[in-house]
């Protein structure tokens, strides 16, 4: 499988792409089944694995962590008298980690990567994880032997104490699905669970993500510490069925989400302060859901997305955005929506397009009975309309504030 990412040079539909490929050496060996009893129909096997390059026909199979390893059988005349052929894939990784818990302070690293996880991996309080650049993190598809996070049949990385990812763009650091056919929710996410230094003295970490790739995850990053910040930074969140739950502080700048599954919001809040900046979000569902007590949208483009839906907000600022979405005619067909506005709300020099659907692009509705809220500042937009049906007292297309006047 080919996959072709956007990167620094864009690309639309009908461009071509010309590139060659080389293919691999495929080294093997013979394995000999052995029927477990008479007429059992039960043939077991075994082959050694020994780390090292390859010697053909001793029996062993050379291998280096982070090597696929394929079993082909073929039998020319199976329980029916015709041909059976069966296939099964596998990762060989040197580090393999059963889940449990980590008690001290420990760095993961390329050198022996990549890491297996097969079980809930917790960080204790107190502890920091450290993961360096090129590592890869991969979790044993559909599977947790410890069964502690909350999600049952799927491995989490479980953070009480602090998380920091220190990537780099040639070497990112990659959390994926050990399938050979990945899909969204093979495993679980990293948790960031509550710390309250205040309370009982712990040591509690800000946690910083840089050069992460987080894909095939249920629930993406769940940060649910709401006193300790969250930096996420020159990141992809992709093929996966959610991508970020917050509270408190976080913030997410200069990353790429996408293939978000289009029946979860992409990122939900509760009291949070959420900055994304020169981020791009695209073919997903609702983009947004939740509350935020300060929400700082700038310069990130929202392309072939659904609503950004804020069911309560203040300090909200969307500057120099683009938005071309499709929103939902069942969640009010709106691109940006705040259902209670009880502080400033500022929309200056976006362009808001609605390609598909006719609807308002934009509705705010103040809480009337906050007097601390403060006017609505709406300037230098560029919107793409063809219905609009606000009984606002303004002049402002597309734009519905609930009857008052910007």
């Amino acid at each position: 499988m080919i996959r072709i990412e956007p990167g620094n040079t864009g690309f639309s539909s009908g461009d071509t792409f010309t590139f060659s490929t080389v293919a691999g050496t495929v080294v093997s060996e013979s394995l000999t089944l052995t029927e477990t009893g008479a007429d059992t129909g039960i043939f077991l096997g075994s082959i050694n694995l020994s780390e090292g390059g390859p010697n053909l026909g001793n029996g062993s199979l050379e291998v280096t962590s982070g090597d696929a390893i394929t079993v082909f059988y073929d039998d020319a005349s199976g329980d029916w008298g015709g041909p059976e052929a069966l296939r099964s894939d596998s990762l060989y990784a040197s580090t393999v980690i059963n889940g449990g818990n980590i008690t001290v302070d420990t760095t993961w690293t390329v050198e022996n990567s990549p890491y297996l996880i097969t079980g809930d991996v917790t960080v204790n309080m107190n502890v920091l994880l450290t993961v360096t650049e090129g590592v890869e993190v991969v979790f044993l598809a559909n599977a947790d032997g410890q069964n502690t996070g909350t999600e049952q049949y799927d491995s989490e990385l479980i953070i009480q104490g602090g998380l920091s990812v220190a990537g780099t763009a040639d070497s990112p650091v990659t959390f994926t699905s050990s399938s050979f056919a990945p899909l969204p929710g093979d495993w679980g996410g990293i948790r960031l669970n509550y710390c309250d230094a205040w309370d009982n003295g712990d040591v509690c970490y800000d946690h910083v993500l840089d050069h992460a790739i987080i894909e095939y995850s249920g629930y993406g990053i769940n940060k649910y510490d709401e006193y300790h910040d969250f930096f996420f930074s020159n990141g992809i969140v992709r093929y996966s069925s959610k991508a970020f739950y917050v509270r408190g502080h976080a913030e997410i700048i200069d990353s790429q989400i996408y293939d978000i599954d289009e029946g979860n919001s992409v990122i939900q809040a509760n009291d949070a302060r959420l900055t994304i900046s020169n981020s791009e979000i695209s073919r997903t569902g609702r983009v947004f859901s939740g509350y935020v007590y300060a929400f700082n949208v700038t310069d990130s483009s929202f392309l072939e997305t659904g609503e950004i839906y804020i069911q309560e907000g203040s300090n909200l600022i969307f500057n120099n955005n683009i938005f071309s979405s499709t929103p939902s005619v069942s969640n009010g067909c709106y691109v940006l929506a705040v259902n209670e506005l009880d502080g400033s709300f500022e929309l200056i020099g976006n362009t808001i397009a609605r390609p598909n659907v006719e609807c308002n692009l934009v509705r705010v509705s103040i809480d009337n009975w906050n007097t601390n809220t403060n006017p609505a500042i709406i300037s230098d937009n560029i919107f793409s309309c063809l219905l609009y049906t606000s009984d606002a007292a303004d002049d402002t297309p597309c734009v519905d504030l609930g009857g008052r006047r910007i």
